[in-house]
């Protein structure tokens, strides 16, 4: 499968589909908020941090590429600037069509 097939299948799938992905994920997210409650996170291409307000940490990291998106450190997601084993959890959802170099 090319590049573009694979935007183009996603595109689709994702605009027939969209409601219910972000419901599951939103669901998908509150598990992941209860397990890891005292725990370290970090979301990769955090964008608005819409999961922000689910975890009761302070410990929560948000990683965008985007100044204008008010991420907690500005950085690209395929050299992250952090040391190994320092999260307890990483989020990393709508990511995938932004990286070209895959």
């Amino acid at each position: 499968m090319t590049k573009q097939n694979f935007f183009s299948n996603y595109y689709l799938l994702t605009g027939t589909f969209t409601f219910i992905q972000k419901r599951l994920l939103r669901k998908v997210m509150q598990r992941l908020a209860t397990s890891v409650p005292d725990g370290q996170i970090l979301d990769v291409g955090c964008g608005y941090q819409p999961y922000r307000c689910l975890f009761k940490t302070s410990h929560y990291l948000g990683l965008d590429v985007s100044l204008e998106r008010r991420p907690t450190v500005v950085g690209d997601a395929r050299f992250l600037p952090f040391k190994d084993s320092v999260f307890d959890g990483i989020i990393c959802s709508e990511v995938i069509e932004h990286i070209f170099d895959f």
